[in-house]
């Protein structure tokens, strides 16, 4: 699937970004779908591997806060939120 040019995100950044969606989903045949529209759109390998890598890094700690059930308003708070 070809990605619209005419949005505020570049092709290669919404590229990276469903890539990086696709591989925790997971579905083959978008990670290769995303992985060839990257390419294509002047990914490099470093790029896409760096991706997926915060794909994982975001749902490694997502499960960790979510199954040591941390207290959402004092995680904002320590992070320097509300």
């Amino acid at each position: 699937m070809e990605l619209s040019d005419k949005t505020a995100l570049p092709p290669k950044v919404k590229s990276l970004i469903s890539l990086a969606v696709a591989a925790q989903i997971p579905c083959n045949y978008c990670v290769w779908s995303d992985t060839e529209n990257a390419k294509r759109a002047g990914a490099t390998d470093e790029e896409i591997q760096e991706a997926v890598a915060l794909a994982a890094l975001t749902r490694h700690w997502s499960t960790i806060f979510y199954g040591m059930q941390v207290d959402f308003a004092q995680f904002k708070k320590e992070m320097g939120g509300e």
